[in-house]
């Protein structure tokens, strides 16, 4: 009897024992709260549950909110940098051949970016063989920022539902394309055959200029996805570069037009087949993805199914973003300013320096150079510290200090102080380009990266466009002095801009996160959880 009712005993302790570990596991399986939300552009099927304990508390009711996308959020203030933890996952993997596809798209940034200035950095030759008119020898480079307008977002669009290779292989095509017009364009009545290249051959950076960032976030795991990013952005530096440093030194103002005309066939042949190869090769080796995602976010995104996350809603979202709003301002005034100032340095160079030609073309190889150098650099301290905003305010101050002082040692005649002063400002302008891509997506997560930086790239464009346009118009009247004040002015208020936006790293945040915690929801309900902890906590609603 006494036996009996021990045994009784024990199995209702354990009983009730096992009855509260149900409860709790019970509790902390229902304790889950979406990690990011509407201000970083979450709607309904952009759900991201992340299990306690991130936040203190939430109160989410459809009935009280109206619908299930205004939602009330809460986010932690956590700021993430180097040490914060950054977990792996037996469902993510980093590939050595990441590196193939971006050496790919490098050397196809490479070509492209040496075509958008190769014309209009021999300006006065070309004038002079074509005969035509300055403003359109000025309009082979803005046609590049023209097409980004118009092309720029509805790439991003082909990218999030067909693909990066379809998308990488076509505008591979596009840029060889181009260059095949151009190479029978050298005769002196040629000229619309050459724009009309120029024009093909543009509608390929147009679509892979944001580019980069994708292509990290899909190849390359979370400890090396700025680097990655930077690269990308390299290549079309690297571009730019030779651009400004070759065709000095090959087209040439010749009494004996044989001669220039022998200059152009060289230099449109030669990239027709560097085209041709990087075309082949695109065709051959790249490819669309790996089979295991790099990262945990990446393989969150992935687990979204492109129906579920609406390209047009997207764009929606990103226009309701405070943060990204400032950022696409200053953004654009950014490289509004670089492009303008490399399309017009010519001009501005000649008009205190006669005989300036080569010199031109110099400052415009070193602006470029010295990009390379900080647009690397600056995505190795990303990765190492996660410092999105810091580092891009300090970069944008810099390169307003460094135009300042261009701007006000132009007419002092030594040439060599501008080497300096745009070597200077091609650090920090070429670092930014890299660096907006980045804060967009930590603004912008989880919208796919091609969305933001596509939208980032179409309205930088608008502001190269419009600032090119007013400064070749306003030049002649006013000089080269005035036309950097108004570059100087902008940047200044560029500074300003991104120094008031919001600090906000969404993409980190996820990346923080075991996978097992993180999962898109199936569905949202009338729900109110009370989660401890003693982590600050902001709401948006």
């Amino acid at each position: 009897m006494t036996c009996h009712t021990s045994c009784n005993k024990d199995r209702n302790e354990t009983d009730a024992g096992n009855s509260e570990q149900k409860r709790i596991t019970e509790r902390e399986q229902s304790s889950t709260i979406p990690l990011l939300g509407a201000e970083c552009g979450g709607g309904v099927n952009d759900n991201w549950l992340v299990s306690e304990p991130l936040s203190t508390r939430i109160n989410m009711d459809p009935g009280k909110g109206g619908a299930a996308d205004r939602r009330g959020v809460v986010v932690t203030s956590a700021d993430f940098n180097s040490s914060t933890k950054l977990f792996e996952s037996s469902e993510t993997k980093v590939y050595t051949r990441r590196w193939v596809m971006l050496f790919l798209f490098v050397v196809l940034g490479i070509v492209s970016g040496f075509q958008w200035i190769q014309m209009s950095i021999v300006q006065d030759v070309l004038v002079d063989y074509y005969q035509v008119n300055d403003i359109w020898i000025e309009w082979t480079a803005t046609i590049w920022s023209f097409t980004s307008i118009f092309f720029a977002i509805p790439g991003a669009w082909f990218v999030e539902n067909y693909g990066l290779r379809p998308v990488v292989a076509v505008c591979s095509f596009l840029n060889l394309f181009g260059c095949v017009l151009k190479s029978f364009s050298s005769g002196r009545g040629g000229f619309a055959l050459a724009f009309a290249g120029q024009t093909i051959a543009s509608l390929c950076q147009a679509v892979t200029f944001g580019l980069p960032p994708r292509i990290a976030s899909v190849w390359f795991g979370s400890k090396e996805v700025s680097t990655a990013s930077s690269i990308g952005v390299l290549g079309f530096l690297m571009g730019v570069a030779f651009g400004f440093a070759i065709p000095p030194f090959v087209v040439q103002s010749n009494p004996n037009k044989d001669l220039t005309k022998a200059g152009l066939d060289y230099l449109n042949w030669t990239l027709t087949g560097l085209s041709a190869i990087i075309f082949v090769a695109v065709m051959i080796w790249f490819e669309e993805k790996p089979p295991k995602p790099p990262s945990i976010a990446t393989l969150k995104q992935n687990e979204v199914k492109v129906e579920d996350k609406p390209f047009f809603e997207s764009l929606k979202q990103l226009v309701r973003n405070p943060g990204f709003l400032m950022l696409m301002v200053a953004y654009g005034i950014n490289i509004g300013v670089y492009c303008t100032f490399s399309t017009l340095l010519n001009s501005f160079i000649l008009e205190y320096y006669p005989n300036g030609q080569k010199d031109a073309g110099g400052i415009g190889l070193t602006l470029c150079a010295s990009g390379l150098f900080g647009i690397v650099f600056t995505g190795w301290i990303l990765d190492k510290t996660k410092k999105y905003k810091e580092v891009i305010v300090v970069n944008l101050f810099l390169e307003l200090i460094s135009t300042i002082c261009f701007t006000f040692f132009i007419d002092s005649g030594s040439i060599t102080i501008q080497y300096v002063t745009a070597g200077a400002a091609g650090i920090f302008a070429a670092a930014t380009m890299s660096i907006g891509y980045e804060v967009a997506t930590e603004l912008t997560y989880p919208i796919a990266e091609g969305t933001s930086n596509g939208v980032l790239s179409a309205t930088s464009q608008m502001f190269a466009v419009s600032l090119t346009a007013i400064s070749g118009i306003i030049l002649p009247a006013v000089g080269a002095l005035r036309c950097l004040y108004i570059f100087d002015v902008l940047l200044g208020i560029a500074t300003i801009l991104v120094f008031l936006m919001p600090k906000k790293y969404s993409r980190q945040q996820a990346n923080s996160l075991p996978s097992n915690d993180i999962r898109p929801s199936e569905s949202i309900g009338s729900t109110n959880h009370d989660i401890p902890t003693n982590q600050s906590t902001r709401k948006y609603t």
